[in-house]
């Protein structure tokens, strides 16, 4: 459910300070107090084959304050429900350690918005990818995985560090 952020006209002298008014203030206190935030997460790791895409689902969540994800349908998106700016982290662990190429992307509506690329030699196990989005209702946003090795093996994703989240910055100017 889409969080509201009503704005207010000008006050002059005399003018009668309402309980409309002022219910409006304490909605946007508490929008701001708990602003629209989710984050998602695996409680068993994927398997990503060789050489392949894949977009990670996500069947638990941590939070989620605006109704922003559902565990079973469209498990893999965080679908926003109040347009803004919003810091936007995926993040990716494997179990073992990646020798070749690895790949981590934030998707919005399908398309690619925020890449980390790793090339050969690539001894780190984990990788994140942040960025701040301006976002509109009904935009969703994915993370999408890559992994390359020379072993031509799959690789397990390692749950705890594993997640996607978006978390609300404030009103688009």
């Amino acid at each position: 459910m889409a969080k509201d952020y009503n704005t207010f006209s000008d006050v002059s002298t005399g003018d009668v300070y309402t309980a409309a008014a002022h219910n409006l203030i304490l909605e946007n206190v508490e929008n701001y107090r708990v602003p629209p935030m989710c984050r998602v997460k695996q409680t068993s790791g994927a398997s990503i084959g060789d050489a392949s895409n894949i977009i990670l689902a996500f069947d638990a969540e941590d939070f989620d304050t605006d109704g922003m994800h559902d565990n079973a349908t469209n498990n893999s998106r965080i679908t926003i429900n109040t347009a803004g700016v919003y810091l936007v982290i995926a993040s990716v662990r494997y179990t073992a350690g990646v020798s070749d190429d690895t790949r981590i992307s934030i998707l919005k509506n399908g398309g690619n918005v925020g890449i980390d690329e790793r090339g050969p030699n690539n001894s780190r196990s984990g990788q994140q990818v942040m960025g701040y989005y301006d976002l509109a209702a009904a935009d969703y946003l994915e993370a999408q995985v890559y992994q390359n090795n020379s072993a031509n093996t799959a690789r397990t994703i390692d749950t705890p560090y594993t997640f996607l989240s978006a978390a609300w910055i404030g009103q688009a100017s």
